[in-house]
């Protein structure tokens, strides 16, 4: 935990904290695949918008609507979920493609990413190391979720914030344009008046 608080203060790119903290999670305990995804509260999906362990073509695939599957479902209720053996699970989807479920056992944990009340998305790894108990692992990966969801609100703010500040910044682009547009036309029309008289 120490090693992932210390990422989250090297960065604020979410892609490049969520490789790190896999590195480490993959490194420590066992964790060889990761999705962050993020809640768009406009189009209402929830989108996979970092990946540890997967092609650009399987993360593009990661898309869930709320209650759809294990991590629609984790969003909907904000309730961990853990799983032994995903192969077994009729709530799997497996939309992106990237498991063969006849191989290996793969456990597959789920935890929601939420701050002050307000559910940001989910954070989800495979794991097929048994060095810790699925119930460590998810304190862990909980613990792992609080420091994801302290830099997507920072993302969040400095996103709305550059937002706010380039509205300002068109505004007074346009009552500048609009001064200097009425300038000429005024002497325009001074003219056009002198002429008619």
């Amino acid at each position: 935990l120490f090693d992932i608080s210390d990422a989250a203060g090297s960065t604020l790119d979410l892609e490049k904290l969520f490789q790190q903290i896999m590195r480490i999670l993959a490194d420590k305990l066992g964790m060889y695949r990761g999705t962050l995804s993020l809640w768009d509260k406009q189009s209402q999906i929830l989108r996979v918008e970092a990946a540890y362990g997967l092609t650009e073509v399987e993360k593009m695939r990661g898309r869930y609507v709320m209650g759809e599957g294990l991590t629609g479902t984790v969003m909907a209720t904000g309730e961990p979920v853990a799983i032994r053996n995903l192969g077994g699970e009729p709530m799997f989807l497996n939309k992106m493609g990237a498991r063969e479920l006849t191989k290996d056992e793969i456990a597959f944990l789920c935890v929601p990413i939420s701050i002050e009340g307000e559910s940001l998305g989910t954070l989800s790894v495979d794991k097929a190391s048994d060095r810790f108990s699925l119930e460590d692992d998810l304190r862990i990966l909980s613990i792992v979720a609080s420091v994801v969801a302290q830099a997507v609100k920072i993302n969040q703010m400095i996103a709305s914030r550059v937002a706010s500040e380039r509205l300002i910044a068109i505004g007074k682009m346009a009552t500048t344009v609009a001064h200097e547009v009425r300038n000429p036309l005024g002497g325009i029309r001074g003219a056009a008046q002198l002429l008619e008289t």
